[in-house]
């Protein structure tokens, strides 16, 4: 055994700090801590050093799931560190974390680290915070600010830990042009994200762009193995496989060819120990919202040599992620039951509508697209209501020994127009009608699910008609009368704390109303006629749709 103790942290920013281990007088082994600086991006800050509610600091090995030493070691008021107690000598993956206010506030990990008497060695941790990244996809052509909906930064982040009220959102002034998709190391020191025919790779310290790369097509997802070896780059013209991505990364530049031609390429998940991965081909997430009928295929090869095995799919598949026992799982939304397991198709627990799936620590996520009304003893969108109600989806969730439950709620929405007449109008907060999780990342410790979704808000008669908003009458006969036909789609940025089944931040990105109108009638002598104008166009186009969420250290 080698006795490990720590040393006084050094003031405000930790950047480094070390570990001795002199057992039986011989050898040493030094942890040093390497993390953004204070300056990094401003405000928030990427250090967890940096954040006021760190309390607490730990070493795991994650091949036992052990701790690394007999204790966490606590930071006090002081910021000492207290011994951590015996090591044994040997090979371990070594996972650091640091904690406060019941959040995992920072990560990082040293994988084949060898304790050995006699030898001298450094051991480094690149400790990063559970930053969420994300890229955007412009649906509309939005004149800018409309609804005070802002278009997308060249790359957008959100610092999924902060707590209910803050504000987590930054952007990153990094790439230059609009990135569609991001992907991490494990090791979360460093970022891909994609765009038009190019991926761009950052340092997570500074976010600064080291280089990029050129490849054919538009880039729809950016997946990292768990060794951080291999990088698989999905485009529309196909698949791209990166087999040596330390050396990318130590020179990127160049041209990425296609490993598997496939125009209909969507998703893509490595197994657990990265040897193997699979390849969806099949419609988008938004053409199977419209139809379930579209046949797919899934590419399985060995990443050693990427020699792709073809087979057919469920229709309307639209994403695939391997859980901690490496069984490969489909999102089929369109299937009575949502997750499909390996080649065989036998349907696995979960539930209808699933349209993307998230991996991170043991645990794999999706969000089902049902849509319930549940009562609540207070309606937050009206107090007086004597029978309240609140809609929800439902969240799926599980790990090696158990599958859960969680329920999500899903926000009202306000309309504020201008009639047909000219008068502004308040129509009381219309209910969800349909909602697509389409993209989704888990953090790291398998907490903080991150989801981009669209919501559909719809006014119209049962069947599809505009609907009255507005009417006056004398006894039976109506004098006047205005209506209103409405179906909008609000994209929107969610995280949600499966710990405690509260929505932590969410906000509206994008809206796009493909069908808007009012218009309102004079009835007083008899015959109704149009108002002048007339029929009025009330559409909004806003904003984007949040596409290609990773957050730091997540594994997909």
């Amino acid at each position: 055994m080698c006795a490990v103790s720590m040393p006084a942290w050094l003031p405000r920013i930790p950047l480094f700090a070390a570990v001795a281990c002199a057992a039986c007088g011989q050898g040493r082994v030094t942890f040093q801590i390497e993390a953004p600086p204070a300056a990094a991006m401003g405000s928030p800050q990427l250090s967890p050093f940096e954040d006021n509610r760190r309390d607490s600091i730990a070493l795991v090995d994650e091949r036992t799931g052990k701790p690394f030493g007999l204790l966490s070691s606590a930071l006090g008021s002081s910021g000492q560190l207290s011994s951590i107690g015996p090591v044994l000598v040997g090979n371990h993956d070594l996972r650091m974390t640091v904690t406060g206010g019941g959040q995992l506030l920072g990560v990082g990990r040293a994988q084949g680290v060898v304790i050995t008497p006699g030898i001298d060695q450094v051991v480094t941790f690149h400790l990063r915070k559970p930053i969420l990244f994300f890229g955007s996809s412009l649906f509309t052509n939005p004149p800018t600010g409309a609804q005070g909906l802002m278009g997308p930064a060249s790359l957008m982040a959100l610092d999924t830990t902060l707590p209910i009220g803050v504000a987590p959102e930054f952007s990153v002034p990094g790439p230059g042009g609009r990135m569609q998709t991001t992907g991490a190391t494990r090791d979360g020191r460093y970022l891909l994200v994609g765009g038009a025919g190019t991926v761009h790779l950052l340092d997570t310290r500074d976010l600064t762009v080291l280089g990029h790369v050129a490849l054919a097509g538009a880039v729809r997802k950016i997946v990292v193995s768990p060794s951080d070896r291999t990088a698989a780059v999905v485009t529309d013209q196909g698949l791209s496989l990166i087999t040596d991505l330390p050396a990318l990364i130590a020179a990127p530049m160049g041209t990425l060819p296609i490993t598997i031609k496939e125009a209909n390429a969507r998703a893509v998940a490595f197994s657990p120990e990265g040897a193997s991965a699979a390849l969806l081909a099949g419609p988008s997430w938004f053409s199977v919202a419209q139809d379930c009928g579209t046949p797919t295929t899934i590419y399985t090869f060995s990443t050693a040599n990427p020699v792709p095995s073809q087979h057919a799919g469920p229709s309307g598949a639209t994403d695939v992620a391997y859980d901690a026992t490496g069984q490969l799982l489909i999102a089929a939304p369109c299937r009575q039951k949502a997750i499909l397991k390996d080649s065989d198709l036998q349907f696995a627990s979960g539930g209808p509508g699933i349209l993307a799936l998230a991996a991170g620590g043991d645990r794999l996520a999706g969000v089902e697209g049902l849509i319930s009304e549940v009562a609540v003893p207070v309606d937050p969108d009206n107090l007086h209501s004597e029978h309240p109600t609140q809609f929800f989806g439902e969240i799926y969730f599980e790990n090696a020994k158990t599958v859960q439950r969680a329920k999500l709620p899903l926000p009202r929405e306000p309309l504020f127009f201008n009639g047909a007449d000219g008068y502004p109008v308040t129509v009381s907060p219309l209910a969800p009608s349909r909602f697509d999780a389409y993209e989704a990342a888990l953090s790291p410790d398998g907490n903080h699910l991150t989801i981009a979704a669209r919501l559909r808000y719809t006014y119209l008669t049962a069947n599809g008609q505009p609907k009255r908003y507005y009417e006056a009458k004398d006894g039976k006969n109506v004098l006047y009368y205005c209506q209103l036909e409405l179906q909008e789609d609000v994209y929107r940025v969610v995280e949600f704390d499966l710990a405690s089944g509260s929505v932590g931040y969410q906000t509206v990105k994008g809206i796009d109303g493909p069908r808007c109108s009012t218009s309102c009638y004079d009835c007083l002598f008899g015959g109704c006629t149009a108002v002048p104008p007339g029929q009025v166009d009330c559409r909004i186009t806003a904003g984007f749709a949040p596409t290609g969420l990773h957050i730091l250290e997540g594994s997909q």
